[in-house]
């Protein structure tokens, strides 16, 4: 539960950012119900109370799945409700491993595309925050190309 109102800290609703969390809510509750139909489940293993440490791992393997046109998504969800059990059943029985979270990778559905991205010089600051780059900007929308061919 958010400790404010969605929107604004002053308690004003904002309606665009309640639309977008009822999708997220929407979508992670999807997830929840369909994760046996992903196409590939990958099980991230770590030190116990080291959580972040399969994070970059993780996220890599999100990455090489987004080129390739799939989707992917890093849940801690069985952690929280099925650790204990799901190691049982991967007969991971070694206390110096435990379960960090899950990573399904499958066809995604509805619209797929390039992700939004700002734009580098609304992203990147130099010496303090909003300081501006003092390197060349690269010309536009570079960063917005699709090299997979997925959005197109």
């Amino acid at each position: 539960v958010c400790p404010h109102p969605v929107g604004h800290q002053d308690g004003h609703r904002d309606d665009a950012a309640a639309g977008k969390l009822a999708r997220v809510v929407a979508s992670s509750q999807y997830l929840s119900d369909h994760l046996e139909d992903a196409g590939l489940i990958l099980f991230a293993f770590g030190a116990p109370g080291d959580e972040a440490s399969v994070f970059p791992a993780m996220w890599s393997a999100c990455l090489a799945a987004r080129a390739l046109g799939l989707g992917s998504v890093f849940t801690r969800i069985l952690v929280r409700d099925a650790c204990e059990e799901v190691e049982r059943l991967l007969g991971a029985d070694d206390p110096a491993w435990r379960l960090q979270g899950v990573l399904p990778i499958g066809r995604p559905l509805g619209r797929w595309g390039v992700a939004p991205r700002p734009a580098p010089t609304e992203a990147c600051f130099h010496e303090r925050w909003g300081g501006p780059v003092t390197w060349p900007a690269p010309p536009d929308s570079w960063w917005q190309h699709d090299v997979t061919g997925v959005g197109q």
